[in-house]
């Protein structure tokens, strides 16, 4: 997702995780599906989330296609009770060989980027990059 876009009320939980993956110079990040729940307000995960690895890929998922948008795929370990976020987008290296996220202009007009950002409703806040 661009820089100064936020997600509609609808997946609102999920702000809180998106922007932990885009603020992480990693490339992995792996949380506990505690840490995730508490991230996103709640006690427990959706129970579909822990039960069904598939839940954490599916593109359908809003939360899914908001780590996507910006970059992340998420991949459930249930043995272990956590999910691997991997970073997919493109990474640059900073002066001080520190790697950094490459960032994305928002979204211009119309094409394949402006459409998805407004199937998942997303609106313009503060003044972005």
């Amino acid at each position: 997702m661009p820089s100064g876009y936020r997600i509609s009320d609808r997946a609102s939980d999920y702000q809180p995780l998106i922007d932990l993956l885009a603020a992480s110079h990693d490339d992995e990040v792996v949380l506990t599906f505690k840490e995730i729940a508490a991230l996103i307000g709640r006690r427990t995960l959706p129970e579909t989330a822990v039960l069904h690895v598939n839940w954490w890929r599916k593109k359908q998922n809003t939360a899914v296609m908001l780590w996507t948008a910006i970059g992340w795929q998420a991949r459930a370990d249930r043995d272990h009770l956590r999910v691997i976020f991997t970073q997919t987008s493109d990474r640059t290296e900073s002066r001080e060989g520190i790697p950094h996220k490459r960032k994305r202009p928002p979204p211009r007009g119309g094409g394949l980027a402006s459409s998805f950002c407004r199937s998942l409703s997303l609106r313009r806040v503060g003044g972005g990059d």
